[in-house]
């Protein structure tokens, strides 16, 4: 059996959280520093987003791998561990959406197995936009990847809904295809004064985060009461016990988000531009207070897959 000597770097102050970092050794080609780095510029995205981070403390503990790049990860609550290639690049970390996933986890509760598509979903969705509105990504990019991506996480034969029907692709992209349904008509009932970022600093701060556990119907009763809307009620009303497959095209279009020869160009003239706009504006503000939901050990939480969300 392998025994390894983890090499404690001492806590990190990051707006006021408590980062412990633990190296499983420090052979890294470029040092731990741009490390060190990529875990503080993480956390401050994901602070960002949310209005404040979801913990007050946090240890992480980075296990060098051979090769390059970032390999994965794993959250539990108050916890992450990842793989880090000895040979990873400032570049690749900078590029990374590995940690910023991880540490969505955090801001919400635990619901289950059944409805991991949402906490998987969920997390992959807001790594978009948190890193685009903290400057780490363009919106170009993100919905590049989401119309590359996210048709994938459509029903296929034999679907049973997302309560039911957990393949990769339904759990990460169809998860994440629910949460940007949600987020757009969050936005136009509420003219773009709430969307789908209000609702989950509001169930993050409510329920404590992945301590917690919550039946998902209280997640989306605390989202709901948010934002005044329904959105997050009908929406799993209707695609949870059976196949929903929404013209993810059309409403890209709406959005004005154009694909040509495999360039996505933005138009500020199409009938749902406002909302795009809206979605992508970083919010200011700490995280929403939401009155209580009218009704009401966490597992492992790996990330998709190895360096990819392919």
């Amino acid at each position: 059996m392998k025994s390894f000597v983890l090499v404690a770097l001492g806590l990190l102050s990051l707006d006021g959280v408590s980062v412990q970092v633990d190296f499983r050794d420090t052979r890294l080609r470029g040092g731990t520093e741009p490390v060190l780095q990529w875990i503080s510029r993480s956390e401050g995205i994901v602070a960002a987003y949310y209005g404040r981070f979801p913990t007050s403390s946090l240890r992480v503990q980075v296990v060098p791998e051979d090769g390059g790049g970032v390999h994965g990860g794993k959250t539990w609550s108050g916890f992450i561990r990842l793989g880090v290639g000895r040979d990873v690049t400032q570049a690749q970390l900078m590029d990374d959406w590995v940690l910023v996933h991880e540490m969505t986890h955090l801001a919400l509760p635990d619901v289950g197995e059944s409805q991991s598509w949402f906490s998987e979903g969920l997390a992959v969705y807001i790594e978009g936009i948190a890193r685009e509105q903290a400057g780490n990504r363009t919106q170009e990019d993100v919905f590049s990847e989401q119309m590359k991506q996210m048709p994938r996480g459509l029903p296929q034969p034999g679907d049973a809904g997302l309560d039911h029907t957990h393949t990769w692709a339904r759990t990460y992209w169809g998860g994440a295809m629910f949460c940007f349904l949600a987020d757009v008509e969050i936005h136009r009932r509420t003219g773009n004064r709430m969307g789908l970022q209000d609702a989950m600093r509001a169930v993050a701060a409510s329920s404590g985060g992945l301590s917690a556990d919550w039946p998902i119907t209280r997640v989306f009763a605390t989202a709901d009461a948010a934002t005044g809307t329904k959105v997050f009620e009908e929406l799993y009303a209707q695609m949870k016990d059976k196949p929903v497959a929404p013209d993810l095209h059309e409403l890209w279009a709406k959005l004005g988000v154009v694909s040509e020869g495999g360039t996505v160009t933005l138009r500020d003239d199409a009938p749902l531009a406002d909302v795009r706009r809206a979605i992508m504006q970083p919010r200011a503000g700490r995280a929403t207070q939401a009155a209580p939901a009218a009704h009401a050990a966490p597992p492992d939480r790996a990330s998709p897959a190895p360096a990819s969300k392919t």
